[in-house]
């Protein structure tokens, strides 16, 4: 059988309960996490001064990180530093996190890749332009002489 890692499926998952009702619950638990993760991300980024990393997948995996210690400790700590530790500092670490805004200024982006700068999400925007969009005479085949209408 596959190696399916979702949790439910060890030793720790079985009680007395019917059969998937255990894990019933802890899928709506993580499904009412994940749309109040989602909520708060949608609202920070409609309301505020960032947009989303331009990088969709990257998004979705701090979603999903914020949404795993949502669930596991009660709080969005910021997936990317360890649990642990952010509990020392308070909601110091709880997204959004105290330092976003000094990483964003300094690379355009805070550590998790979960908000950006409006000028990074614009550059990384201008350079996804289809080759059919880009400027005249840049891409493809390098530059191209003008057109003159025949003459040469």
């Amino acid at each position: 059988m596959g190696g399916d890692d979702r949790g439910g499926g060890g030793p720790a998952a079985r009680s007395d309960a019917p059969a998937g009702a255990r894990d019933g619950a802890v899928d709506d638990k993580r499904e009412v996490a994940l749309r109040r993760v989602r909520r708060f991300v949608a609202t920070y980024v409609a309301k505020g001064k960032y947009e989303l990393y331009p990088e969709p997948a990257v998004v979705e995996n701090v979603v999903q990180g914020l949404t795993d210690n949502l669930v596991a400790h009660g709080r969005m700590y910021c997936p990317c530093a360890p649990v642990e530790e952010s509990k020392t500092k308070g909601s110091d670490m709880v997204c959004p996190c105290k330092p976003h805004h000094a990483d964003i200024a300094r690379q355009g982006y805070c550590d998790c890749a979960l908000f950006a700068s409006r000028e990074l999400v614009a550059a990384e925007r201008g350079r996804e332009r289809p080759a059919s969009q880009a400027e005249p005479g840049v891409g493809d085949d390098g530059p191209r002489e003008p057109s003159t209408g025949g003459e040469g």
